[in-house]
């Protein structure tokens, strides 16, 4: 009696037994890798990482998207913006993520992190020049820009009313007589520059891909001392401006009317 106990129970085993193995096994590989996506997802990594040629993995970044370029800002999409740099140069990022141009990170004290941090005056003259409001490629763009063939001066020439505080005892195209220099990104970039060593020049920006094209003129410091300080930059609130060639790549040429908060109207040729 036991015996056949013993058999119907063996029996019972080795059928339920092959009724478990009906569904095949996850290969070792397969679980590995499911291992790795839970242990991603435990510590918050899930998401688009970003290529070597980027930078390091990012949370939320995507390796691949087309961003638009000006003097200080990178258009890449929405998000929280952040400044990062290249060796040359810092923009406000608008999604917060490096870019193959700008890989390093510049943080508010003035330190730098990751690939490609800039000497030490560039970064400190970044947040004198920007402040720490955002720039975007829509900031403070309200003046027009129109095309006249006469207009432009070389040597560039500048002149000023209501500038009292604004000019004493700095540098300033007011009271200087300026240089102009002009560089091509997605936008067309004018700078007046007074020469000197603490001071404000004069940055003209041009969105040629608006219809109409517009513009932003604003004053920026300078100082060749620059300490870690976050400056207050101001763009005109309204204003004027002629080029001969508004699409042109080369150095642009026109004049220009510019009027700021503080009272200051600025008008010249390049």
């Amino acid at each position: 009696m036991k015996t056949t106990t013993y058999l119907l129970g063996f029996i019972l085993v080795s059928l339920l037994g092959a009724c478990g193995n009906d569904s095949p096994s996850m290969p070792a590989a397969d679980q590995s890798v499911d291992k790795e996506h839970q242990r991603d997802h435990d510590a918050g990594r899930d998401g688009p990482r970003l290529d070597a040629a980027v930078g390091d993995s990012v949370q939320g970044c995507e390796a691949q998207r087309t961003c638009r370029v000006g003097s200080s800002f990178a258009d890449c999409g929405e998000g929280q913006a952040a400044v990062y740099c290249s060796p040359e140069r810092c923009v406000w990022v608008s999604d917060g993520c490096p870019t193959k141009e700008f890989k390093a990170k510049l943080l508010p004290n003035c330190d730098c992190t990751g690939e490609g941090c800039p000497p030490s005056p560039i970064r400190k003259l970044f947040w004198l020049q920007r402040g720490s409001e955002e720039w975007t490629k829509d900031r403070s763009m309200v003046i027009a820009v129109t095309e006249d063939a006469t207009s432009g001066s070389t040597p560039a020439v500048a002149s000023c009313t209501g500038c009292v505080a604004q000019c004493q005892g700095v540098d300033n195209v007011c009271t200087g007589t300026p240089s102009a220099s002009t560089v091509h990104y997605d936008t067309a970039v004018v700078t007046l520059h007074p020469g000197g060593s603490h001071g404000w020049s004069l940055e003209i920006e041009v969105d040629k891909t608006a219809t109409p094209p517009k513009a932003r003129i604003c004053r920026l410091a300078f100082s060749d001392a620059a300490t870690c300080t976050v400056g207050v930059p101001m763009c005109a609130e309204s204003g004027d401006l002629k080029l001969q060639n508004p699409l042109g790549t080369g150095d642009l040429r026109g004049q220009f009317s510019a009027t700021f908060a503080d009272g200051l109207v600025v008008s010249g040729a390049f």
